[in-house]
């Protein structure tokens, strides 16, 4: 058998790379965009998982979204909340302390700075308990839409058009930021990569005079809190007087029968 020539050996070389360079390109599959009502369900899904959970927010008000007020308010603000039913508020402002209690059976508010307390019977889920405080009394507690048991429901309601527009830091967590349109107010929302919470809020009502915002920073979740049925009972504090809480049908009248 005869060894093949040096130019045999080059013809055949040259032969196998053409070969392999016509061979079909496999190329690694590239990550899916990011999709907002993805990411948005995903945080409500995270939210709604929790069993107990806590966390704590900042919350500014611009003047323009207060009535009677010329100036804007900001809130500390803390949350717990036990499923299915209980939940505790806590906010304190420059000029204001008040308390939000649910215990399933009750729902209790507490201004602290007037020493008045509320209380109405409230037996239903914490679902329940932010549509009927909404109906009867116009009113919800503080950051409620994040307890309820689908987020995201309530959230697309609002919602006409929604885009991711990048990524972000917020406080030493990566975040999508989310771009949501809405018929009366757009808002923009942080929501961690990993963890699916939600890290910023700015909403901003274009129908108001000025574009007044609302501005909410969360912080300290923890989805795993601990509690008891102790942490949801309003203890009355000394010399606090009951008040009765004013549903807005009988505000109405009120303000009809002055007119």
């Amino acid at each position: 058998m005869k060894t093949p020539t040096l130019s045999k050996r080059i013809l055949f070389l040259v032969s196998s790379i053409i070969t392999v360079l016509l061979l079909p390109t496999v190329r690694a599959a590239e990550p899916a965009a990011p999709d907002a009502a993805r990411i948005l369900r995903e945080m409500s899904t995270t939210l709604a998982g929790a069993g107990q959970l806590s966390f704590k927010a900042t919350r500014h008000t611009d003047a323009g979204l207060i009535m009677g007020r010329d100036v804007p308010e900001d809130l500390k603000i803390e949350v717990l909340a036990q499923r299915p039913n209980k939940i505790v508020v806590e906010s304190v402002g420059p000029d204001s302390a008040r308390s939000f209690y649910a215990d399933g059976r009750t729902a209790t508010l507490v201004d602290r700075k007037m020493n008045f307390y509320a209380i109405v019977p409230m037996k239903t889920t914490i679902d329940g308990l932010v549509a009927q405080l909404d109906a009867r009394f116009g009113f919800t507690p503080l950051l409620a839409d994040f307890l309820v048991s689908n987020p995201y429901k309530g959230m697309s309601k609002q919602i006409k058009k929604s885009s991711v527009t990048g990524t972000e830091w917020v406080a030493w967590t990566k975040c999508y930021r989310l771009a949501l349109v809405g018929e009366l107010a757009d808002a923009d929302l942080w929501v961690g990569v990993k963890d699916h919470l939600p890290r910023r809020l700015v909403a901003t009502f274009k129908k108001h005079d000025g574009s007044p915002q609302l501005r909410v920073n969360f912080s300290s979740w923890n989805l795993v809190a601990a509690a008891s049925d102790k942490n949801f009972v309003f203890i009355l504090p000394q010399g606090a007087q009951k008040i009765a809480m004013i549903s807005t049908a009988d505000s109405g009248k009120a303000h009809r029968k002055s007119n």
